[in-house]
């Protein structure tokens, strides 16, 4: 009984030492509450999502439908509220017309159904139902490509980052600084191994999903590649930060945790978010999985070109190229 107490002590006085990771398994639980409170208060009582077409302002409409509690109103042109019902932004599309109320519905969404019926009784116009000229995504097609970017975004944090960091800890490093290889050399290594590692891995899952799912890829499998490649690149480069001088593994832990959290939330990953407040869209708007996600999604439901998706691919280059660099001037081979 001794020896396990004088290991546990050990072990414990081990963890309270290396300040970095105390501080860490103290403030990150608390972080993501405060973050997730701060970020999703304003949705906490939001149920559906209904895109208006209207030229008045929504909230002097007299209709009783567009009083509703729970119900996000979210003004948008015909064009938009199409391209929105189709991929699942919104769980319903109205427009609103002097006599009558036009509306669309995706007959696979649960909610639509319930807002067809809340439509219909709640308004004196004419109401009338449209179909959509293309068929809708379903939630299970639309979330597959989050799915497989939010396994791509983990393999490359923990695949890259938290190896160098074990090498570093263990002396392989310093051992290694010895020899005539320059830290590009041995960083561009790194990141080619583990691309083939991830693209095989990725490639499983698409197939395997594919399979199970039998969702309908309507985009090219040469575009959906080089995106997944930008992304993986892009997605490594931030491991390759945390890595470039961290000494402690439950230290790059909270690191990578603290990146891919927030990505996680605020990547269109599980839902939309559509209707959400202008900070939070600016926030996702500044991570790099949402533009994975978004340009992955668009090839795959949509059948986007890899001009169509250009945008996001010069933000994913311009973030890896930038801190690739960074990675590369702050690599250290040794603890000290």
């Amino acid at each position: 009984m001794k020896k396990i107490w004088a290991v546990y002590l050990g072990r414990m006085r081990e963890f309270y030492r290396d300040t970095a990771s105390f501080a860490w398994t103290l403030c990150f639980p608390l972080f993501i509450v405060l973050s997730l409170y701060a970020i999703f208060s304003d949705r906490a009582q939001i149920q559906y999502n209904v895109a208006v077409i209207t030229e008045e302002d929504i909230s002097t409409l007299p209709d009783a439908f567009f009083k509703l509690r729970y119900v996000q109103f979210v003004d948008s042109t015909q064009e938009e509220g199409m391209a929105w019902i189709r991929s699942n932004r919104v769980d319903f599309v109205v427009q609103v017309l002097p006599e009558k109320i036009v509306y669309w519905l995706n007959d696979s969404v649960p909610k639509a159904y319930f807002l067809e019926r809340l439509l219909k009784g709640s308004t004196e116009r004419t109401v009338i139902r449209q179909t959509l000229a293309e068929k809708p995504v379903t939630y299970l097609d639309w979330v597959v490509p989050g799915v497989i970017a939010m396994n791509l975004m983990f393999a490359c944090f923990w695949g890259v980052g938290w190896v160098i960091v074990k090498y570093r800890q263990d002396g392989f490093l310093k051992r290694l600084n010895g020899t005539p290889l320059k830290a590009w050399q041995f960083l561009l290594a790194q990141v080619l191994s583990r691309y083939v590692i991830t693209f095989f891995i990725t490639a499983a899952v698409f197939v395997g999903a594919k399979a199970l799912i039998g969702f309908e890829m309507r985009g090219s499998y040469f575009a959906l590649i080089i995106t997944y490649s930008v992304g993986t690149m892009c997605l490594m480069s931030f491991g390759l930060l945390v890595a470039s001088r961290t000494t402690s593994k439950e230290f790059a832990d909270g690191i990578l945790n603290l990146f891919s959290w927030p990505m996680m939330l605020l990547s269109e990953v599980w839902f939309s978010l559509e209707g959400s407040s202008n900070t939070v869209l600016w926030v996702s708007k500044m991570l790099p999985l949402t533009h994975l996600v978004q340009s992955t999604r668009s090839i795959i439901n949509e059948g986007a070109t890899l001009m169509d998706v250009s945008d996001h691919l010069l933000v994913m280059l311009g973030v890896s190229l930038v801190l690739i660099t960074m990675s590369s001037v702050l690599f250290k081979w040794s603890e000290k």
